[in-house]
């Protein structure tokens, strides 16, 4: 099973942040709707690509600029950073 180096997570807790409803602010004040539709780790950090609720496209992110929109889905991401 894969884990991160850094982070000791495994593939399938990874898995879990899929379908995830959270918040991208690629700037300070603004803010988009986003959900999580694949992760992947890269050089020891976790990227989750975003999709945002209202418009179309995909983006890459690292997970530690994402927040969840739900208390269950900040919790869920609090696991994986």
């Amino acid at each position: 099973m894969l884990k991160t180096k850094q982070h000791g997570v495994t593939a399938a807790g990874l898995s879990q942040l899929v379908g995830l409803s959270v918040m991208w602010s690629p700037h300070d004040g603004i803010k988009f709707n986003c959900k999580i539709t694949d992760v992947r780790t890269a050089f020891g950090r976790i990227d989750v690509e975003l999709q945002p609720m209202e418009g179309e496209g995909l983006h890459w992110v690292s997970a530690a600029r994402v927040r969840g929109i739900t208390d269950d889905s900040q919790k869920m991401l609090a696991k994986v950073l």
